[in-house]
C-alpha cells in the first residue's frame, strides 16, 4: 500500500526531471546587448551623416538638455536637504521647548 504513492512520486520527478533536462536555457543577455549596439551605430551613422552646423545644433541641443537634467536633480536634492534640516530643527525645537524639564 505505501510503495504505490512512492512509486507515483518517483514517476513524477523523472517526468520532471525530464523535462527540465528537455527544456533550454534562453540567453536573453545578447539580446539587450546587440540592440543597444545597433542603436548606437544607428545614431552614429545619423550623426556623421549631419552637415557640420547640423552637428553643431544637434550638441548644443544635446548639452542643453544635459544641463536641464543635472540642474533639476541638484534642485531635488537641495530640496531634500532643506526639508531634512527643517525637520531637525523641528524636532529639536519640540524636544527643548515641550518636553518637561527636570529640575536637578
Amino acid at each position: 500500500m505505501s510503495s504505490q504513492p512512492n512509486s507515483d512520486w518517483e514517476r513524477k520527478l523523472q517526468d520532471l526531471e525530464t523535462e527540465i533536462h528537455q527544456t533550454t536555457p534562453i540567453n536573453n543577455t545578447n539580446i539587450p546587448d546587440e540592440t543597444t549596439k545597433n542603436t548606437v551605430y544607428r545614431i552614429q551613422a545619423w550623426f556623421d551623416s549631419l552637415p557640420p552646423v547640423g552637428r553643431l545644433a544637434v550638441g548644443l541641443i544635446a548639452m542643453t538638455i544635459a544641463f536641464s537634467i543635472l540642474s533639476t536633480i541638484f534642485k531635488i536634492v537641495t530640496s531634500l536637504l532643506s526639508v531634512a534640516v527643517v525637520g531637525i530643527v523641528l524636532y529639536l525645537g519640540y524636544k527643548f521647548f515641550m518636553t518637561p524639564h527636570a529640575n536637578d
